[in-house]
């Protein structure tokens, strides 16, 4: 039984270091090289990660970020990485990048390659030859993982193709077919993950919705409304928004429209600044969705800026587009979902002005922050700390709106306990929102 046992465990143990194996090669906790692939209609892109000690030992060259000693490491990558195709033609190598850098650890040889197939051969088969390093050290070896693949490969997890050692060199690489269905999960996934990572935009939606369960009263913002026309007002809100973003992501993106991305960076942080004003005093009342529209058309040009960086093939592709788009606008509604819900419950308290307040500045203190940095450019660290910090707050905020619904929602089905409880007065909560 013990011997039993002991297997099971050793099993166990096996499946769980082949399942992070992929997590533990990203981390680069070896001194291994790596191969991270991006496939694309008409190229491939390789990032390449080659320990610094191991690449000055195998090529004899110094490994140093003067331009003598980066030349002579793009030559060494161009002549010992390549791919060939199935048919035994070589493709074209460009290295865009090549230095030594440190990442919390030992330093790198790191390079981008861009590889292109010949003329009239598909991108998505091929044999990668590696002969870096793993030749003259016969312990070594590099990972090679598919990173992305916008036709084959649905979400962002790596996954590992095979490994080259010495002996063994060559990894074989057959993606088959693209597929529409594909690319159009992975353009969901891209929006969706663009607006959790576009601080700007979420910011402008906060400042956007946070009247919303208010009533425009005598100039000023006073009473609230129920639950439904709240509601109401959200969907018109964020319906505005996405009429705006679409038309200008779906005209910059599919005819060529544009404007340069600083002044349009700088008008998105001042449309957060115009939105976080009027969450403190009304100056576009009962107007807020030709405002969201207005401002929506200019986000538009953002969001098209982004996805032309990442691909301009999706960019141009009607499908992708409209997966980008899908993906911005769930991701919008689940977040309002939530941001809403608890601000319509917070609503019903006497201290919704001063949460309704403080989020206003915060907004339009980010607003103010994002405009500078954009115009004049601030210091690298002072920027990421902020985002960092900009992150931490945000996730905070939604656990605390998660929070507020769990509490909303036991309070309304535990009114007689609820009301036992005389404090809760105290914190301007009632058994019935007034």
């Amino acid at each position: 039984m013990a011997g039993t046992r002991i297997g099971l465990a050793a099993r166990l143990l096996f499946f769980w270091v082949v399942a992070n194996f992929s997590a533990l090669a990203l981390a680069h906790v070896t001194p291994n090289s790596e191969g991270q692939l991006d496939l694309y209609d008409d190229r491939v892109e390789l990032e390449v990660i080659i320990p610094a000690a191991e690449y000055s030992f195998a090529s004899e060259h110094p490994a140093a970020n003067d331009a003598q000693s980066l030349k002579l490491a793009e030559t060494y990558l161009s002549n010992q990485i390549g791919l060939i195709s199935p048919s035994g033609n070589r493709w074209t190598t460009e290295i865009y990048e090549a230095r030594f850098v440190s990442d919390a650890g030992p330093i790198d040889l790191r390079g981008r390659i861009v590889l292109r197939p010949p003329a009239g051969e598909g991108a998505r088969s091929f044999d990668l030859v590696w002969n870096a390093v793993v030749r003259e050290v016969p312990d070594h070896f590099a990972l090679v993982m598919l990173r992305s693949d916008w036709g084959g490969k649905i979400g962002s997890q790596s996954e590992v193709l095979g490994s080259v050692r010495n002996g063994n060199t060559v990894v074989k690489v057959r993606q088959g077919r693209s597929s529409e269905w594909t690319r159009f999960a992975n353009a969901v996934r891209l929006g969706a993950d663009h607006i959790l990572q576009g601080l700007d935009h979420l910011a402008f939606l906060l400042a956007l919705v946070l009247t919303a369960p208010l009533l425009f009263q005598e100039g000023k913002w006073q009473s609230r409304k129920d639950l439904g026309p709240s509601i109401r007002s959200v969907a018109i809100l964020i319906s505005g928004f996405t009429v705006g973003h679409s038309a200008t992501l779906i005209a910059a993106s599919l005819w060529g429209w544009s404007l340069p991305s600083g002044p349009v960076e700088v008008v998105i942080s001042l449309s957060i600044l115009v939105a976080a004003l009027h969450a403190l005093k009304p100056i576009f009342p009962q107007r807020e969705a030709f405002a969201a529209t207005a401002f929506g058309l200019v986000h538009g040009l953002g969001f098209a800026g982004f996805l032309s960086s990442t691909d301009a093939e999706l960019s141009r592709n009607i499908v992708t587009l409209l997966g980008f788009n899908l993906g911005i606008e769930l991701m919008q509604l689940a977040i309002a979902s939530v941001v809403v819900s608890a601000l319509v419950i917070l609503a019903s308290t006497r201290f919704y002005s001063w949460v309704r307040v403080g989020l206003a500045l915060v907004c339009a203190f980010l607003a103010l922050f994002w405009t500078f940095d954009r115009l004049v450019g601030l210091p690298i660290n002072l920027v990421e700390a902020t985002d960092a910090a900009i992150e931490a707050l945000s996730q905070y905020l939604l656990v605390t709106a998660f929070i507020v619904i769990l509490f909303g929602i036991y309070s309304r089905t535990n009114l007689k306990w609820f009301g036992r409880f005389q404090w809760f007065s105290r914190f301007g909560l009632s058994r019935r929102p007034s």
